[in-house]
């Protein structure tokens, strides 16, 4: 999903990032944007976009919950071509180049890396918990669609 803004004393119109972003870079580019410091207690785990250039080998964080099925919740972590894969399940290692469809599991392969992506994802989930335990309202999720089709 792109993220378009438009700030023209800020950002040349028309350009893009090229480099890998995450869903977590959003704050801070935003709070860049306003020329703003992030407020106390409030440390962004992304990067601004607004930066000249990202590191190659940052790492990035995909969270992808079902809103119906929680057995379909998937956390990822990923440096450069490999995604370390966290479901219900377990986890499991990939790489994106050569298995764009998560079908083979490279954990025995290189388990110095799974455990180093492990414990990254293990890092942001502590900081940053899911919403566990929170009221779902199933009727204003039925009204808006995401509930019962």
């Amino acid at each position: 999903m792109p993220l378009i803004v438009c700030a023209p004393s800020r950002v040349t119109p028309g350009s893009r990032v090229s480099a890998p972003v995450s869903g977590l870079d959003v704050a801070p580019t935003l709070l860049d944007l306003a020329g703003l410091a992030p407020p106390a207690g409030f440390t962004p785990l992304g990067r601004s976009l607004l930066a000249p250039t990202l590191p190659d080998d940052r790492l990035l964080f995909v969270q992808d919950h079902d809103n119906e099925f929680s057995t379909k919740d998937e956390d990822a972590v990923v440096k450069q071509r490999f995604k370390l894969l966290r479901t219900r399940a377990g986890s499991t290692l990939h790489d994106t180049v050569v298995d764009p469809l998560d079908e083979v599991d490279l954990t025995a392969q290189q388990p110095a890396l799974a455990a180093e992506l492990g414990a990254a994802l293990d890092s942001l989930q502590a900081v940053a918990p899911a919403a566990g335990g929170a009221v779902i309202d199933e009727d204003a999720l039925r009204a808006l669609g995401y509930v019962g089709h």
